[in-house]
């Protein structure tokens, strides 16, 4: 719910404030929710992931390949970290997914609902939009092959 307040928001790569990416709208979401510091979170997803910054990993959703999935585990509120094989020299993969190393290069929180939703700030449509997951990574296949859950603790 604390990231709908954000739609509409035009994306800018490293975002925090008018204008947002996929990153600023999950920090700004989380510490709307939690009241927490939003500025003391890693940039650095697998930091984020070892540090349980964003709640700890969903066991069973802790890099799957997108045809996998398990819908019925998502949760509203759920980080949803969307996974590819091209390697980020900045930092390590996050996880091997059918013996492939899977990097982190989006990331949005599920809303679900019957088409599965999740709110993004969102490269590809200019804006924080709030999007049919399924959907979404289909038509993006070519970019992300897996995804990877974490669950803030429920406020």
């Amino acid at each position: 719910m604390a990231a709908r307040q954000y739609m509409g928001r035009p994306y800018r790569f490293g975002g925090r404030g008018a204008q947002l990416d996929c990153m600023g709208l999950v920090f700004l979401a989380w510490a709307d929710a939690t009241g927490g510091n939003w500025r003391k979170l890693s940039v650095n997803p697998t930091r984020i992931v070892a540090r349980r910054q964003l709640g700890p990993a969903v066991e069973s959703l802790a890099g799957v390949p997108t045809e996998r999935i398990d819908w019925d585990l998502l949760k509203p509120g759920d980080v949803i970290f969307l996974l590819g094989p091209t390697q980020n020299p900045a930092e390590p993969a996050i996880a091997t997914v059918d013996g492939v190393p899977e990097w982190v290069w989006h990331m949005g929180l599920y809303s679900g609902g019957a088409e599965r939703r999740f709110v993004v700030g969102d490269h590809f449509h200019g804006r924080v939009s709030e999007l049919a997951l399924p959907a979404y990574l289909t038509r993006y296949a070519d970019w992300y092959d897996a995804i990877f859950v974490t669950r803030p603790a429920a406020r």
